[in-house]
């Protein structure tokens, strides 16, 4: 993994002025780390060391053989497996929001034994139980796995029916559980070395908790979007040159939106795709307001296809996607560069640890920016008002 963030606005000296301030922050995750301290809100930084879950679901998996995969579950208990499995496994099926059409498409694909994972911290989200309840009525040969809180109704409710529970620490948010019974288990069953993801996110965790912050990453991403955003950039857009990654820009689009949309914070996290949104917001982006600070995240497609020989633009002959897609970015980066709009790129391989590796990064650096920007991380007290007015409407 290559970070460049020299295009970024802002001098070094600025930078690691920014970045020494979070020093507290990043000993107080250390000693969480070393304390294995559990009951902290930092508890997420000790899954990629804690193989507990890991062998949880390589155990379940053994137990339990079936020909599909359907993941229950929105938001946090979802995106994050996603963002994983698109780009590098086998495919699973997500029912996520309450869109019948989309449900019985699912029940309809689903041939053979299927693997009903029923994702929810509070065990009851909307969404969640609505799908659950009609797959069980409508598919004919399942099992079920429950992953949620402990005491929750939906784990009274597993155990009425004896279905297996993975319990999901009670300490770690859904936008942060990737790396718990969350993603691991439909990881594993997609076909991912979630050994290998674990070490990814686990070296990182070692990068990011350096007390040298000009040796470590989650400091200074944060402390540039926080200097972009003094600066009235509020819109911070993750720029994808892959389709396979839409999903990781989703997720992160969750874990900043949630962690730090609050108190009035203007930040806004958003998801391009390149080089399709070059064709429609492209113009936007170069010609239109200061107020976007970019993250470009470049990759090497698996599939090494060439340009056939050709009339029409001779220039493309013999060149293979990867090259033409490099060159779209580089030149959509020299651009941004001229017009002094900053932007900071990562060049990745599609592996379990590159981009283990890179989640792990995001998520640390989302921690130390609420930091700089005095609000919880961890909460989202907001998103429960549009729940409970849900709630009143479908009594």
């Amino acid at each position: 993994m290559e970070l460049d963030y020299s295009q970024a606005g802002f001098t070094e000296k600025q930078i690691f002025n920014t970045a020494v301030k979070l020093l507290p922050t990043i000993n107080e995750m250390n000693s969480i780390v070393k304390t294995r301290n559990w009951a902290s809100d930092y508890a997420s930084l000790l899954l990629p060391s804690e193989k507990t879950f890991l062998h949880q679901s390589h155990r379940v998996l053994k137990q339990v053989k079936a020909d599909n995969f359907i993941v229950v579950g929105i938001g946090g208990s979802n995106l994050g497996t996603l963002a994983l499995q698109e780009p590098l496994g086998k495919k699973i099926f997500y029912a996520d929001t309450t869109d019948p059409d989309h449900l019985k498409s699912i029940i309809k694909q689903c041939k053979g034994k299927t693997l009903v994972n029923i994702v929810s911290k509070s065990g009851s989200t909307t969404e969640t139980i609505a799908n659950a309840c009609t797959l069980l009525k409508e598919l004919k040969n399942y099992e079920v796995i429950v992953t949620t809180d402990s005491g929750s109704k939906l784990d009274k409710e597993a155990e009425q029916n004896g279905w297996l529970v993975l319990e999901v620490p009670s300490r770690v948010g859904g936008r942060y559980s990737v790396f718990s019974n969350v993603g691991l288990l439909p990881l594993a069953w997609s076909g991912l070395n979630t050994t290998k993801l674990l070490d990814g996110a686990e070296l990182m965790i070692e990068s990011c908790m350096s007390n040298d912050v000009e040796e470590n990453p989650a400091a200074i991403l944060a402390s540039l979007i926080y200097l972009n955003y003094q600066k009235n950039r509020v819109v911070f857009d993750q720029f994808l040159f892959s389709n396979d990654l839409e999903a990781l820009g989703k997720w992160y689009r969750q874990l900043l939106g949630e962690s730090i949309g609050k108190h009035g914070i203007a930040l806004t996290p958003t998801v391009s795709i390149g080089s399709t949104d070059l064709h429609s917001m492209g113009q936007s982006y170069l010609g239109g307001a200061d107020n976007k600070f970019y993250r470009i995240v470049n990759s090497k497609f698996k599939n090494s296809a060439i340009v056939p020989k050709n009339n029409l633009a001779p220039n493309l002959n013999g060149k293979s996607f990867n090259k033409i897609m490099n060159s779209i970015s580089t030149g959509f980066q020299t651009a941004l560069a001229n017009r002094k709009k900053p932007f900071v790129s990562f060049n990745i391989d599609k592996t379990e640890e590159e981009l283990g590796g890179l989640m792990q990064l995001e998520m640390v650096e989302v921690m130390l920016l609420a930091k700089l920007l005095k609000v919880n991380a961890f909460d989202q007290p907001q998103v429960e008002e549009y729940k409970k007015h849900t709630r009143k409407l479908l009594k």
